[in-house]
C-alpha cells in the first residue's frame, strides 16, 4: 500500500495542470507581482504564471501542488482594503470663504483638495491602525506658504484643526483649545478641520 501511494505521488508530481485564479480586489498583474515577491514554498514546485487583466485572472501552469501554493498566496494578497470616511472643512475669515467636503477613500490612498480663493492645498493619506485609530499623513499649505508635512492620529468620531502661517503650523482640538482657536482667528490664517467619521 505504501509503495502504491509513493508511485501515485511520484506520477502526480510530474503531471502538468493549469488553472485560472480569479482576482477580485485589485488588478491581476499587481496581485501577480506581489505573489512573485512572496515566492513558492518549495523550489521543486515549478509553476509558470501569467495574467489577463481584462478578465481579472492569474493563469497558473504547473504541477497541482504548486498551483495550490499559488492559490493560497493569492488568498492572502487579494483582500478588500478598508474604507476611510472623513470630512474636511476649510475656513478663511480674511477671504470670507468657508466650505466642507466629504470623502470616502481606500485605506492608504491619497486624497487631495485645493481652493483658489483661500490658497489652501491639502493632501491626506489615511492609514487604519490595529487599535481602531486612523493615522493621517498629510501636506498642508495656505497662501503660497511652503508646504508643511503633518502626521496626526484620530479616533472614530474625533476631529483636529490645522492652521498654517508664517513658518508655523498649529494643530489643536477645537473642543479643548478655545484660546488657541482665538489666537488663530486673530492671525487671520485659514484653518482646516479634519473629522473622522464613525
Amino acid at each position: 500500500m505504501l509503495v502504491y501511494l509513493f508511485i501515485a505521488h511520484a506520477l502526480s508530481f510530474g503531471q502538468s495542470d493549469s488553472a485560472e485564479i480569479p482576482i477580485h480586489h485589485m488588478r491581476a498583474s499587481k496581485a501577480l507581482a506581489i505573489v512573485k515577491r512572496i515566492g513558492t514554498a518549495d523550489p521543486n514546485e515549478l509553476v509558470t504564471l501569467s495574467t489577463d487583466d481584462a478578465k481579472g485572472t492569474i493563469l497558473a501552469k504547473g504541477n497541482t501542488r504548486g498551483i495550490g501554493w499559488v492559490r493560497s498566496y493569492v488568498e492572502l494578497v487579494d483582500v478588500a482594503r478598508r474604507q476611510v470616511s472623513f470630512s474636511v472643512s476649510i475656513d478663511s475669515e480674511v477671504d470670507k470663504q468657508s466650505y466642507e467636503v466629504s470623502a470616502k477613500i481606500l485605506n492608504d490612498q491619497e486624497w487631495k483638495t485645493s481652493d483658489g480663493d483661500t490658497g489652501v492645498v491639502l493632501s491626506l493619506r489615511p492609514r487604519v491602525n490595529d487599535d481602531g485609530t486612523t493615522t493621517f499623513f498629510g501636506k498642508f499649505e495656505a497662501n503660497l506658504e511652503k508646504a508643511t508635512q503633518v502626521v496626526f492620529r484620530l479616533r472614530s468620531g474625533a476631529s483636529t484643526t490645522l492652521s498654517i502661517g508664517k513658518n508655523s503650523l498649529k494643530a489643536y482640538d477645537p473642543k479643548v483649545d478655545g484660546q488657541l482657536k482665538s489666537w488663530l482667528t486673530l492671525q487671520k490664517n485659514p484653518t482646516v478641520t479634519i473629522h473622522l467619521d464613525k
